[in-house]
């Protein structure tokens, strides 16, 4: 799984994806998707719900920012218009199956050398870092100094927020943390 620094764009982007599943699920544990899109200075939120209930996204949006205030300063987020596209009330179909890839570390969605790199060479201005044979860092246009990456990306211009973040207990999160802890057994 990918390592999402929470102190980065992608990062805003999956804590505001929670923030909205906290408050639509506020009075009731309903299912939802939603996906929240970095345009620039407007957000873009896409997804479904059960609810039938429509969020005032303004009053969401000025909760979060106060919430999250330095973060948002940080990263220059002050004033963020939002562009709400959630379908409410919609029949959300739960899938049976899952695949997730666990590796044999002190948090098993995540590769122990990533584990290790995060801790032992901090990266700034990184998004998101992912193991796949070799660390590979997803870096905020701003970051110049690469000397201590083997492999890196620079993020599109524009990023959404990810799996499991946006998704509701009953849409896969709950099966991923809960299969996260399952022991593993050597065969």
């Amino acid at each position: 799984m990918k390592y999402i620094n929470e102190n980065s764009n992608r990062g805003i982007l999956n804590l505001f994806a929670d923030f909205l599943i906290k408050e639509i699920n506020k009075t009731n544990n309903y299912d939802s998707v939603i996906e929240v899109t970095d345009c620039g200075k407007f957000f873009v939120v896409n997804g479904m719900t059960t609810s039938d209930k429509i969020l005032d996204i303004i009053k969401v949006r000025e909760s979060f920012v106060e919430t999250y205030k330095s973060l948002m300063t940080k990263f220059g987020y002050e004033t963020v218009n939002i562009i709400d596209l959630i379908m409410y009330n919609r029949d959300l179909t739960k899938k049976t199956e899952y695949t997730f890839d666990f590796y044999h570390s002190s948090r098993p969605l995540y590769h122990r050398n990533l584990i290790l790199d995060i801790v032992e060479n901090p990266q700034p201005k990184f998004n998101s870092v992912f193991y796949n044979r070799r660390l590979e860092y997803e870096l905020d246009y701003s970051e110049d100094d690469t000397t201590n990456l083997e492999y890196y990306t620079y993020a599109p211009l524009n990023i959404s927020s990810e799996f499991p973040h946006g998704y509701s207990l009953g849409m896969g999160r709950q099966e991923l943390y809960y299969s996260e802890y399952i022991p593993l057994i050597s065969y």
